[in-house]
């Protein structure tokens, strides 16, 4: 890692255009996370056949009505708290076989229940009558025109996140192009003013595969790095903030096999930076071949050498096969595990999910999950959120094996 670390720096005078991907792999995520969470107003409209307008005035109206039933009992239990109070406080007060500590106590906790339920009432309300300002000014009252309109937006929005995501791309490719350009000209006037004893000791050959086949696989590692390392967690963290709107506890629920998910990465990591080291090591050798079987062809052809060189160059491929399939092996296994992983993370929260939905409650095992209960189209876009934040870690999962080989690479370069 320490070498890659240091091919990294011949990026640093590219930092600008860097930063500017950054920029961009933020935007594209951002509008990644936005255009699911259009979800829940098509299947709102597709289900009730309500416009937005009717919906917002409902949502208020309802919310009204809580916020007024939850204050009338909040007052009612504030007037039986004052008069038991009086009644402890008053030493002539008839208390007998009643534990008037213990209602106080009982008419406390109730009224903190209230007042934590009338908080996030009012918040809703508040976010409602503002959610309706902008419905009213630029939503259509239509259903089908507003949904023509949503699925409009998110066209665009798609349009939008895919000219962000090309421009990373682009400008990703153009730093790590730049930074080995940089690396080989460094590299080759190293080389070029080595002994004549040390280019003999280490092979034409060998220097040749560090120039050619190391590089590809270093810039292969920095561009996984500058390019997915930093657009895939911004896209699974959008997600993430989406899905915690609608219940932060259920995706806590999700969230919870991500340490076995880096654990399990961490383990294929390092068997991918040893199969590809000696995966490059069997290129060397089949340089070494090539470049001594052509160099010396009239020699070959004059002891009738052919099939020899034929036999040693097949064992030599064979062996180069047997360890790149090794790494292929090590590579096509971390997707499935991380996919396994993230379908069991999400059907675990789809469970939870539709046992609050179908039973209206608010709690599971004892513990809060939602302030209301959750609405069938809300699941459906907190499970399309989960699946998609999946998606991302996914695509991380061979990630990280491109680093190590990477790293294998760079400690070969850098030697």
């Amino acid at each position: 890692m320490k070498n890659f670390l240091r091919a990294l720096r011949h990026a640093w005078p590219y930092r600008q255009r860097l930063l500017v991907s950054i920029v961009c792999a933020v935007c594209a995520a951002v509008l990644w996370g936005l255009n699911f969470t259009s979800i829940y107003p098509v299947l709102k409209l597709l289900h009730t056949e309500q416009s937005p307008h009717r919906w917002v005035d409902d949502r208020i109206a309802s919310t009204q009505r809580e916020i007024e039933d939850l204050e009338k009992k909040t007052k009612r239990c504030s007037d039986e708290k004052r008069q038991l109070d009086k009644e402890i406080n008053d030493e002539d007060a008839d208390t007998e076989g009643r534990d008037v500590e213990k209602e106080a106590r009982d008419l406390a906790r109730e009224l903190l229940s209230l007042e934590s339920k009338l908080g996030p009432a009012r918040r809703r309300l508040y976010y409602y009558q503002v959610l309706r300002k902008y419905i009213y000014a630029f939503l259509p009252a239509d259903c089908y025109q507003t949904l023509a309109w949503v699925i409009g937006l998110v066209v665009a929005g798609f349009a939008v996140k895919c000219f962000f995501e090309f421009a990373q791309e682009s400008l990703v490719g153009s730093v790590v192009g730049r930074s080995l350009y940089d690396l080989r000209n460094r590299f080759y006037r190293n080389v070029i003013h080595l002994d004549v004893d040390q280019f003999g000791e280490h092979g034409t050959s060998e220097l040749m595969a560090r120039f050619t086949n190391d590089m590809e696989s270093l810039g292969t590692g920095l561009k996984t790095l500058f390019g997915k390392v930093v657009a895939e967690p911004l896209r699974a963290l959008s997600c993430v903030v989406m899905a915690c709107f609608i219940s932060w506890q259920l995706t806590l629920m999700f969230l919870i096999l991500v340490p076995i998910a880096a654990f399990i990465l961490a383990k294929v990591g390092r068997l991918m930076k040893q199969a590809t080291r000696r995966l490059l090591e069997r290129m060397s050798s089949i340089y070494k071949i090539l470049h001594e079987s052509f160099q010396g062809i009239r020699v070959v052809k004059a002891f009738t050498m052919e099939p020899y060189e034929r036999h040693r160059f097949c064992l030599a491929t064979k062996d180069y096969y047997h360890k790149s399939m090794l790494v292929v092996k090590i590579d096509a296994l971390a997707d499935p595990i991380i996919e396994l992983l993230g379908v069991a993370a999400v059907a675990g929260a789809l469970l939870a999910g539709s046992y609050l939905v179908l039973q209206k409650q608010t709690h599971l095992f004892g513990l809060r999950m939602t302030e209301q209960p959750l609405e069938p189209e809300a699941l459906l876009n907190l499970y399309i959120l989960l699946a998609a934040i999946a998606d991302p870690v996914r695509k991380l999962s061979s990630v990280f094996t491109r680093i190590q080989s990477g790293c294998a690479a760079a400690d070969r370069i850098f030697a």
